[in-house]
C-alpha cells in the first residue's frame, strides 16, 4: 500500500499489526518506515527513537533514523546514528568515523557527493549496487546518472525499485519521461 502512495491505508494497516504485537521490532520499524515515506517525518523519527531506547542495536532503525534526521537538516545527531548503524554492520570504528563527520559537517547531499567522488571497489554489476548509485545519484541532482543506474537496477529486478514513486530520495526525477517509463516497466 505504501509503494503505491496509499499511505492513509498503509499507515491503518500497519497499526493493525502493531496492536496485534506491539513487541514485535519488524512491526515497530515499518511503521516507521511507512510514515516517513508518507512524509510524517516526526512521526517516524519518534517511533524509531521509542524502539532504539529499548533495541539499541537495531542497526536498520539506526539507518533509517538517520536518514529521516539527515532529511530535517538535523545532521550531528544523524550522523551520530549512520556511525551507530555502520559499526553495527561491521565496518571499521575508524571509517564509520569518518563518515559520521562528513555528513554532520556537510549534510547528507554531502556525503553523498563525497562517496560518489571515491571509488567503492564494488562491481557495478554486483546485485544492488545499481539502485544505491541511482539514489545516490538523485540525491544529489545527477538525473541522467539517476536514471541510467534506475534502469540498471530496473534489468536487475532489484525490489527496492518498488517503493521509488514515494522514496523522497527520487522526488527530484518524478517529472521525467524516462522515469515514468521506469515506474511502467516495474508495474506501479
Amino acid at each position: 500500500l505504501s509503494a503505491r502512495g496509499r499511505h492513509a491505508e498503509a499507515l491503518a494497516a500497519i497499526a493493525l499489526a502493531r496492536d496485534l504485537d506491539r513487541a514485535s521490532i519488524d512491526i515497530t520499524r515499518e511503521a516507521a518506515r511507512i510514515a516517513f515515506l508518507a512524509g510524517r517525518v516526526d512521526t517516524a523519527i519518534d517511533r524509531l527513537n521509542t524502539l532504539l531506547a529499548s533495541q539499541p542495536d537495531d542497526a536498520p532503525s539506526h539507518e533509517l533514523l538517520s536518514l529521516a534526521l539527515a532529511s530535517q537538516g538535523l545532521n550531528q545527531a544523524a550522523a551520530d546514528h549512520l556511525q551507530q548503524f555502520l559499526v553495527l554492520i561491521g565496518i571499521d570504528r575508524q571509517f564509520a568515523t569518518v563518515d559520521a563527520r562528513v555528513l554532520a559537517e556537510r549534510g547528507l547531499g554531502g556525503l553523498t557527493r563525497w562517496h560518489l567522488s571515491r571509488p567503492s571497489g564494488k562491481s557495478a554489476d554486483r546485485h544492488g549496487v545499481p539502485f544505491k548509485l541511482a539514489s545516490s545519484h538523485a540525491l544529489v541532482g545527477d538525473v541522467d546518472q539517476a536514471l541510467d543506474w534506475l534502469e540498471r537496477a530496473r534489468d536487475q529486478r532489484d525490489s527496492r525499485l518498488l517503493f521509488v514513486n514515494v522514496d523522497p530520495r527520487f522526488a527530484g526525477l518524478r517529472d521525467d519521461p524516462r522515469f515514468r517509463r521506469l515506474v511502467e516497466d516495474v508495474g506501479l
